[in-house]
């Protein structure tokens, strides 16, 4: 049987030295493979590398490709090695330090000399404004939007390359935020914005702020090494769609993975787990662990 008349599942994950392909035939089971070297200044590079070194080894039209998922580790490398996007924090006015206190969990907690994290957005481009939500949503301070304004001049001075905007209890109530954002498009419309009301609508300030400045800093880097990946794929007759690999252990969509990048941090470990417990379950022991 010609591999025209077969649909391919194939698969790419990208590591820091090698990245590995599979292919497997959705009507037998087949698994096929290939390695290439992985191309640090350009993953996409590798990627594709990878797909046409297994199509050209295996004789596969890019057509029977029915399917495809990418495993990366590029945004959780952007985070370790800091080389996140430039970016700026609006939050309400008194509530700028909210990455610097954090949590008050740490290793060691009776350690004075602990060192915490360095922030990933710096003080100086934490910025709050006049507006505060009750936990019921009920309006306390209504927004100054002239200080929006101001914010957004001063971020475009210090050349930001995204914002984050977290009030209190945005979950509750985003219209503040939405109107942030809506001023940001009119002051300075080349910006991206995220909205902690979008990202992590959930209580909990630190936890939505933090989940929300990783998505920033992550957008202007991880988002066009996507669309550059979606374009070679299209380029070479691969119209199966891109989805990756999620925090979650299972997968998202291109389109999503471009807009909320932070659900990619740490993907790679979380494939692993699933891919352990499934070579695991095809064993014959009943417990790998013992």
């Amino acid at each position: 049987m010609g591999t025209q008349h077969k649909h391919f599942r194939i698969g790419v994950d990208t590591g820091g030295t090698f990245t590995d392909v599979v292919l497997v035939d959705e009507d037998s089971g087949e698994i096929l493979v290939a390695k290439v070297a992985t191309v640090p200044a350009d993953p996409s590079i590798g990627c594709m590398n990878g797909i046409e070194k297994a199509l050209a080894s295996h004789g596969i039209d890019p057509g029977s490709i029915a399917f495809t998922v990418h495993g990366t580790t590029i945004a959780t490398n952007t985070i370790i090695e800091g080389k996140g996007a430039k970016a700026g924090l609006i939050t309400c006015e008194g509530f700028r330090d909210v990455l610097e206190i954090a949590y008050q969990t740490r290793p060691s907690l009776y350690d004075i000399f602990y060192d915490k994290p360095t922030p990933l957005i710096p003080r100086y481009l934490s910025q709050g404004v006049p507006q505060r939500t009750g936990p019921d949503g009920e309006t306390i301070v209504p927004l100054d939007e002239a200080s929006v304004k101001a914010v957004a001049r001063f971020f475009v001075e210090e050349k930001v390359e995204a914002v984050a905007v977290a009030l209190l209890h945005a979950y509750k109530n985003p219209e503040p935020e939405r109107r942030i954002a809506e001023i940001l498009k009119e002051e300075c419309p080349e910006l991206p914005v995220v909205l902690s009301s979008d990202i992590s609508p959930e209580y909990r300030e630190y936890p939505r702020t933090s989940t929300t400045v990783v998505n920033t800093v992550l957008l202007p880097k991880v988002g066009p090494y996507i669309a550059r990946l979606e374009e070679k794929l299209t380029a070479r007759g691969i119209n199966s769609g891109l989805h990756l690999m999620s925090s979650s252990g299972g997968i998202i969509a291109a389109n999503i993975a471009k807009r909320q990048p932070v659900q990619m941090v740490e993907s790679g470990p979380a494939a692993g787990v699933i891919g352990a417990a499934f070579d695991a379950s095809r064993s014959v022991y009943d417990n790998l662990l013992d």
